[in-house]
C-alpha cells in the first residue's frame, strides 16, 4: 500500500472514473471548428487555447478513435506515466462540454492507467505513445467509456459517444534551488507565508530549521502532532495544510514519507522546521495526482511540531 502524508485535497476530474460533472458554457468565441480525421468531429483552436468544437449527434463507432491535431517535442507518454492536462470533454450532439478544465481554470494530474479511480480506457488509448505539448482528439464509445452504466449525473447515457480535446502540458524548466531560496515569514503557531521561484527542486532532503524549541527531542517512532503546509516546489502551489483545513494533525512518525519523517526526528518539540523533499523521499516516481504531484515534484513543507510521544502500545 502507499505510504500516504496526510489527506490531500482531491482534484476534481471527470477523467477519471469517479468523475463529476461542469455546468460552465463551452463558449461560442474563438476558431471555428475543423474537420479532423475522426468522421463528425471537428475542433478549433491552437494548443494552450480552450478549444471549440463541433460534434455530430449521429457519431458511431465501435472502437476508440485518436488524432493528433498538433504534435509536442516533449517525452513520449507511457503507461504508469503521472501527466498534466488540460481538457474538454463533450458527448457527441452537445452543444457544451459536460466537464473542462479550461473553465475550471486548473489543468488535472493523473496517473495514465485504467481501473477503478483512474482513467477510462478510451483516454489511456489516446494519451499512450503521444508526446507532451500535443493537441489529441480522442472519440470514445461506451465500452471504453462509462460503459452500461454511464454517468446520469452529467447526463452520460449507456449509448454515449464521449469525444475529448486534451493538450498534454509540458512541466516548466526545473532547476536545481535549495532551502536557501526559500523564504518563510511568521513565527510558531502562526500560519506561515512561504516564498520561492517555481520550478524548484533538490536532489537530497533538505532541513532547516527556523526556530528551535525547548520541549523533548522527537524520537522516529514517535507519534506527532504538528501544524504544517505543503507547496508544490514545480508550481509554488499549496496542495495540503493543517491550517487550511483547521486543526493540527497526529500521526505516527514511521507512517508518512521519509522526507516529513527526517524532517521532524531529532527535532525538539516547540520547532518550525522548513523541509524541501525529492520524490524517493515523498511519494516516488508515481507523484500523488489526486494532490498535483507529479513523479518529479519536490515537496517544501514548513512544520510546526506540537506536541511528540510514544504510542501507548509501546508504552513500558
Amino acid at each position: 500500500m502507499r505510504r500516504k502524508l496526510l489527506a490531500v485535497l482531491l482534484v476534481p476530474a471527470l477523467l477519471a472514473l469517479s468523475a463529476c460533472g461542469d455546468d460552465d458554457d463551452s463558449g461560442d468565441s474563438g476558431p471555428a471548428p475543423e474537420a479532423t480525421g475522426i468522421e463528425g468531429v471537428s475542433v478549433g483552436g491552437e494548443y494552450g487555447d480552450k478549444p471549440t468544437f463541433d460534434v455530430d449527434s449521429t457519431l458511431s463507432l465501435d472502437s476508440t478513435q485518436v488524432e493528433t491535431l498538433s504534435e509536442g517535442d516533449g517525452e513520449v507518454v507511457k503507461s504508469g506515466d503521472s501527466v498534466t492536462v488540460n481538457y474538454l470533454a463533450v458527448i457527441a450532439g452537445s452543444e457544451q462540454p459536460f466537464d473542462s478544465s479550461w473553465d475550471r481554470g486548473t489543468p488535472a494530474t493523473f496517473t495514465v492507467e485504467s481501473g477503478p479511480n483512474n482513467l477510462i480506457p478510451g483516454l489511456v488509448q489516446a494519451l499512450e505513445g503521444q508526446r507532451l505539448g500535443s493537441r489529441v482528439v480522442a472519440a470514445v464509445p461506451p465500452s471504453d467509456g462509462f460503459g452500461e452504466a454511464g454517468n446520469p449525473d452529467v447526463g452520460i447515457q449507456s449509448d454515449s459517444i464521449l469525444v475529448f480535446v486534451i493538450d498534454l502540458l509540458q512541466p516548466p524548466e526545473v532547476k536545481s534551488t535549495s532551502l536557501s531560496d526559500v523564504t518563510v515569514t511568521g513565527k510558531f503557531g502562526d500560519e506561515p507565508e512561504v516564498e520561492f521561484e517555481p520550478a524548484m527542486s533538490v536532489e537530497e532532503t533538505e532541513i532547516k530549521t527556523l526556530s528551535e524549541g525547548d520541549g523533548e527531542v522527537v524520537q522516529e517512532t514517535d507519534e506527532v502532532t504538528v501544524n504544517y503546509r505543503g507547496i508544490n516546489g514545480r508550481t509554488g502551489e499549496e496542495f495540503d495544510s493543517s491550517w487550511t483545513s483547521g486543526q493540527p494533525a497526529t500521526f505516527a512518525l514511521d507512517g508518512v514519507v521519509p522526507g516529513f519523517s527526517k524532517a521532524i526526528a531529532g527535532q525538539t518539540v516547540g520547532s518550525r522546521v522548513l523541509v524541501a523533499i525529492p520524490p524517493k523521499d515523498g511519494y516516488g516516481t508515481s507523484g500523488n495526482p489526486q494532490a498535483g504531484i507529479q513523479g518529479t515534484d519536490t515537496l517544501v513543507f514548513v512544520i510546526d511540531i506540537i506536541k511528540a510521544a510514544q504510542p501507548k502500545q509501546q508504552e513500558q
